[in-house]
């Protein structure tokens, strides 16, 4: 959310941040009900790759109008990779929910980054290409400024440092999203 915008500021490069949490659809897996139905986890990895499929078909344009067409073959809700067949046993079809625990979750943080006693996320913004420093440090700060009245009134959103040096190579910004304090 806060990410895009500032990459659309001419000259600026955007690596992905430090601190934060990465969203990650994970499965997890029960290994005694997987043992208890013969099901291994190459067994669950298989039905999902080979269910869970994302292929790009195209578009159809009808009058002034077009339309992205998509295939049925991919869950649009998270909670129907359970619904997803793994096999058949004895008459029984055997789902992911049978034997896995289907969330919308993040893997453990490693990168973590405080700011003030707050848990932060640090974004640095480089400079790339011929643009000036001053004129990406000057669109960051426009962005800056229009993500404040979007943004929710619980996240501070500032910039913390402004290096104008060139060697190392400058860094216009570093930028920082803080949120609620350390409990």
């Amino acid at each position: 959310m806060v990410r895009t915008p500032l990459i659309s500021v001419a000259g600026a490069a955007i690596p992905f941040p430090y601190g934060g949490k990465t969203r990650q659809i994970l499965i997890d897996l029960d290994s005694e009900a997987m043992q208890a139905r013969g099901i291994s986890g190459q067994d669950v990895a298989n039905a999902l790759a080979n269910q869970n499929l994302i292929t790009p078909v195209g578009t159809q344009k009808i009058g002034s109008f077009e339309y992205v067409i998509q295939l049925n073959n991919a869950p649009s809700v998270i909670s129907e990779l359970g619904d997803l067949p793994i096999k058949a046993m004895n008459g029984t079809i055997i789902y992911v929910r049978d034997v896995a625990h289907v969330r919308d979750g993040n893997p453990p943080q490693t990168n973590i980054v405080h700011v003030e006693g707050n848990r932060s996320v640090l974004m640095q913004v480089l400079k790339n290409g011929s643009v000036s420093t001053l004129a990406i440090i000057s669109g960051i700060k426009d962005k800056v400024a229009g993500l404040k009245e979007i943004l929710p009134p619980n996240l501070n959103v500032s910039l913390i440092a402004i290096s104008r040096c060139s060697f190392p190579p400058p860094s216009a910004a570093l930028f920082t999203k803080a949120s609620s304090p350390r409990r």
